[in-house]
């Protein structure tokens, strides 16, 4: 099956596409394009690292409906995660604030303060129905994320299934504008395509990897199984171990569990297209980070290089155009939200770190600061050229150069004499400069607040994800 390409527009007709962008989030559009305040599907795939799909260069079939969708809208083909994590850069996306200011990281368990607006609190004030379908782990009531919303279901569960009562609700929601979120889990570990989709796996391989996974896909469909967390624990069991073959079996799985999820996106469209939505809807595909495959010599997502942070975003306006635009620029998901809020129509709050990616003819490459958390002092800056690494703690840097080496694979300081201080020096400067930012917004906000206790079925997940033992 061929992919849909998208192509690069020139500039003039850029324009003309930007200023069409901007007459349908007026504040008073015509009759004859989108309503004043269009449906917005927010939809979050989980751990999708970019170059997995094919709009983004995986020469493999796993994504034909994402690819579909970037060959009728933008894609930004250089947007980063500001963390390496479910919970922080679930946070950037719904507060556009960097984990710096919102202070939410995979091992604290507190909740988003109260003076950090989300883009939901916002929309639901500005009269948009806002509903969410969120697969659990970091995603939950507990920890503040269903802030703003009017329904809010948050679950581990095959995509499928969570489609199901996406349909379900559907079914009765009438045509009121509405916010819709939809977050899955569905190529995190531990990988389990659907077996119709595990088409890229080496049917020779008869390592541990297989064993594993297919035991987890028999007994996860067993009543009285036992908990998530010790299959998930048993996948990795021994993994520094694993051999090349075992690697490459996981990254194939991975593949498979990309396809899994872009079969669901198709039906997702599909549902939306039959309630009549699709052509009033504005369509935002995002990914929260990305997953390593021991391209740094780890597995899972516990670093930071760009398999880990470049992850996909695919804008999609209602109706859809008539090519796909690229945008090369460099972009950071808390540009998200306050694309969001342009499309709504509405202002952003001042605690918004991030600006509109639309109109695309005005957006411009600015420095990603990412963060791992606050205890292991693990920050990198991202531009449209370099990438700097910066272990605070152990004060090691790492420079990379992003268009010779876009893999992080080739370390430029080692050995240096010197030549490239100067743009070391200035890499530092900004990233010292966005701290202080972030620092003086966090005074201002004040500290995350205690989250609430997780039950037992939330712990589970969390297990299961590999986020707790």
């Amino acid at each position: 099956m061929s992919r849909p390409r998208a192509r690069r527009l020139p500039a003039a007709l850029r324009r003309t596409l930007a200023i069409g962008v901007l007459a349908v989030v007026g504040c008073a559009p015509a009759a004859s394009e989108a309503p004043a305040r269009p449906h917005i599907l927010f939809l979050s795939l989980d751990t999708l690292r970019a170059d997995r799909l094919g709009c983004y260069g995986s020469p493999r079939d796993t994504s034909p409906h994402l690819d579909a969708l970037a060959a009728s809208g933008y894609r930004f083909a250089q947007a980063f995660a500001h963390s390496n994590a479910t919970g922080p850069s679930h946070a950037s996306l719904l507060t556009g604030t960097l984990p710096e200011v919102h202070g939410i990281y995979h091992d604290a368990h507190v909740a988003l303060s109260p003076a950090i607006p989300t883009v939901t609190e916002r929309l639901r004030e500005a009269g948009w129905r806002t509903v969410a379908f969120a697969d659990g782990g970091y995603v939950v009531e507990s920890l503040g994320f269903d802030r703003g919303f009017d329904a809010f279901e948050s679950g581990l569960e095959p995509f499928d299934e969570k489609l199901d009562r996406v349909a379900a609700w559907l079914g009765e929601a009438g045509d009121e504008p509405t916010f819709l979120f939809v977050h899955t889990y569905g190529v995190h570990a531990p990988y389990v395509p659907a077996p119709e989709h595990d088409v890229y796996t080496d049917p020779s391989y008869v390592g541990p990897v297989r064993t594993r996974m297919e035991a987890i896909r028999t007994r996860s469909e067993q009543p009285g199984d036992p908990g998530m967390g010790k299959l998930r624990a048993w996948f990795w069991h021994e993994m520094a171990a694993f051999t090349d073959a075992d690697r490459q079996y996981l990254s194939d799985l991975y593949d498979g569990c990309v396809r899994t999820v872009d079969e669901g996106v198709g039906r997702l469209l599909g549902l939306l297209d039959e309630a009549g939505w699709l052509d009033d809807a504005w369509v935002v595909v995002v990914s929260d980070h990305g997953e390593a495959f021991r391209e740094h010599d780890t597995f899972s997502h516990h670093q930071m290089y760009a398999e880990e942070l470049h992850v996909p975003l695919l804008v999609r306006p209602p109706g859809g155009l008539t090519s796909g635009v690229v945008v090369d620029e460099v972009v950071g998901l808390v540009d998200v939200p306050a694309t969001l809020y342009h499309l709504a129509g509405l202002e952003p709050p001042p605690t918004v770190q991030g600006r509109s990616l639309l109109p695309v003819e005005v957006v411009r490459s600015r420095a990603v600061r990412s963060t791992s958390n606050e205890a292991k002092g693990y920050h990198t800056l991202t531009t449209a050229d370099l990438k700097l690494h910066h272990r605070t703690v152990r004060d090691e840097l790492e420079l990379y150069d992003r268009a010779r080496d876009p893999g992080e694979h080739a370390d430029l300081l080692p050995g240096d004499d010197g030549a490239l201080d100067e743009r070391v020096a200035a890499l530092l400067e900004e990233a010292a400069r966005l701290a202080a930012e972030a620092a003086a917004l966090r005074a201002r906000v004040g500290d995350p607040v205690p989250a609430g206790a997780l039950d037992e079925e939330q712990l589970e997940t969390l297990r299961a994800l590999g986020y707790v033992k």
